[in-house]
């Protein structure tokens, strides 16, 4: 005998002999979980917006194909490091030689590995989520990440510049799981932190710096509070430290010096110096206007935060349904009308909502230590403390142009899973009044299907550029300049011939079918060859590989605080080319102006 469990009372069924059509509905009822709901909801929402930016990912204009050039010499038995220069960790670009070594080198593996690190990190953004808020609150949250992880730009996590960033970003939200692990009584979760800490070393400086120092505060605390012992120590401890030493000793084995690889590979302190440090400048100035403009901007969200919850109170009283719902949603059709008619205003304004982050992340970071140090009141979990930490540093990296959705992408893209996590618990966590909740909710879905229109409209304005080996998508201004190049370079060599590109364009190369001519450096920007000998050098590498045509960018590159290729930097390799060489092409937009320069033979 059995029982149905569909609805009313329950009552017996012949399990010989009844109806087992009424079992079926009891078994989807039983997986129909509020998390499952969630996730079948959120994995439908990802799909549609990976299918509507599908083939726009990354950027040809950029350096999108810098970590496919990197990935292509390691399957061709070069080095990081000690063959070629590399300012990022090991792990991403040795994923992707991986899948280059298992289904050859293109774009269609890169964006194989791509998209499955992008579903990862939406997904367990929802993971983390879930540690402060219902599966509603989490699933909103994730939602409002998956625009922006699929968007069409060389910020993106499907096809970034650097693989390294999309597997930091998925290590640690895997370090907060596991310290809300640790939280629920799991001592072994300390040694999946540590595992996570130390994979993070071998990804991006400054996301392993955030892990440790968040880590790090809640161990002092933990330490303080006699609520961690020297298992958990060593736990944390070992993987966090073996993982870096054994792999870095690797390369230094190979042949790599500790000075080469500190001050030339992971943090170059010459081409910094060069360029690369203005461009952090840019995004963080270090100025009294710039931390006033952050101010002021932290207040206007939590005025606004404070109108949404005054309005949530509000509406409480009203006692007809329908004029709830009504009010509920019209400032919200209204922000749609808006974007419909005109979403370059939707775009700036949207914006705001995440302007406050540096500054709040900070701020909480500073309370929860407070509060748990003092044991007043709210403590607070470890994964909290630790998450406000993380982005409180991250952001800082780019607070004084933390726009999300900006026509040109920021950095700060890549802070929005875990910042979307703390958007979420402001509005929907514990600490939020309980006015504003319902309101809450409606701002997070508006802000996921706002960045999701955005993000397609943004799509549908970019154009492909078709290749030999595949295809990238470029503006629509910028990708018949590039089509032309493509065209051009195809048209004056043969496959396999190494050809110049610079200062970047490495996509270029898996467009043709080409090969790179082997240089120490992968690109030519500002900051890849500082001093005339380090371009000497290259030049002399260019003539023993017999370079005969080479494809040049010479827009100005005012975010290093330089002009034009040749005019600014890179001189000598400029005066070589025009010496050896004859230029034979211009493709030139509003935006971009490309050259063809063929040797003189």
């Amino acid at each position: 005998m059995g029982v149905d469990v569909t609805s009313g009372p329950a009552r017996p069924v012949d399990s010989a002999h009844g109806d087992l059509s009424w079992r079926v509905p009891a078994r989807v009822a039983a997986l129909a979980t509020p998390d499952v709901v969630a996730l079948v909801t959120l994995a439908l929402f990802v799909t549609a917006i990976a299918g509507l930016t599908w083939g726009t990912w990354g950027d040809p204009g950029q350096d999108t194909g810098y970590d496919m050039l990197a990935a292509q010499r390691i399957v061709d038995g070069h080095l990081p490091y000690v063959d070629f220069q590399y300012y990022y960790g090991p792990l991403g670009v040795f994923a992707l030689s991986g899948f280059f070594a298992v289904a050859g080198a293109g774009f269609d593996t890169a964006l194989a590995l791509g998209v499955a690190i992008t579903a990862s990190i939406v997904f367990a953004t929802y993971r983390v989520a879930r540690i402060f808020l219902n599966p509603l609150g989490a699933g909103l949250v994730a939602a409002v990440v998956a625009p922006l992880a699929f968007a069409p730009t060389n910020i993106s996590f499907v096809l970034p510049y650097s693989e390294s960033v999309s597997f930091a970003i998925l290590l640690l939200l895997l370090a907060i799981v596991a310290l809300a692990g640790i939280q629920r009584g799991q001592p072994h979760a300390w040694f999946g932190l540590g595992a996570c800490l130390g994979l993070l070393t071998l990804t991006r400086p400054e996301f392993a710096l955030a892990a440790v120092v968040g880590v790090a505060v809640v161990v002092v605390l933990r330490v303080r509070e006699h609520t961690m012992n020297r298992r958990d120590v060593s736990l944390l401890g070992l993987p966090a430290v073996a993982i870096p030493v054994s792999v870095y000793a690797g390369f230094l084995v190979a042949g790599a010096s500790v000075h080469g690889l500190l001050f030339e590979n992971l943090y170059p302190r010459a081409q910094l110096a060069a360029g690369g440090n203005h461009v952090l400048r840019l995004h963080a100035p270090m100025t009294l206007q710039s931390f006033g403009e952050l101010l002021g901007r932290t207040v206007l969200y939590a005025a606004g935060f404070a109108a949404l919850v005054a309005f949530g109170v509000l509406l409480g009283r009203v006692r007809s349904t329908v004029l709830r719902v009504a009010l509920c949603m019209a400032p919200f059709v209204l922000a749609a009308g808006l974007g419909i008619a005109r979403p370059e205003t939707l775009r700036y304004y949207l914006n705001f909502a995440w302007f406050w982050i540096p500054l709040g992340a900070a701020a909480l970071a500073v309370y929860l230590v407070w509060q748990r140090y003092t044991r007043r009141g709210f403590v607070g979990e470890d994964a909290l403390l630790a998450l406000a930490v993380v982005v409180g540093l991250l952001a800082l990296k780019s607070y004084a142009a933390f726009a999300v959705y900006g026509p040109i992408p920021q950095y700060g893209v890549y802070v929005v899973p875990f910042a979307a996590v703390l958007l979420g618990w402001a509005h929907l966590g514990p600490m939020s009044p309980l006015g504003g909740h319902q309101l809450g909710a409606v701002w997070l879905a508006c802000l996921a299907l706002f960045g999701a229109a955005l993000i397609v409209g943004d799509a549908r304005s970019e154009s492909p550029v078709v290749g030999l080996h595949g295809s990238l998508a470029a503006d629509r201004e910028l990708a018949p300049v590039l089509q032309q190049a493509v065209d051009g370079v195809v048209s004056v060599t043969r496959p396999g011939e190494p050809v110049l590109l610079a200062p970047q364009l490495s996509s270029v190369l898996f467009l043709t079918g080409r090969a790179d001519p082997g240089l120490r450096q992968l690109q030519l920007l500002p900051n890849a060859l500082p001093s005339p000998a380090d371009q000497q050098a290259a030049i002399a590498a260019l003539e023993r590989a017999r370079v005969r045509v080479a494809l040049i960018d010479r827009q100005p590159f005012t975010s290093y605080g330089h002009g034009r290729f040749g005019e600014t930097f890179d001189r000598q390799i400029d005066a070589w080319l025009s010496r050896a060489f004859r230029r034979v092409a211009v493709y030139s937009s509003p935006g971009k102006k490309l050259e063809l320069w063929v040797r003189v033979q």
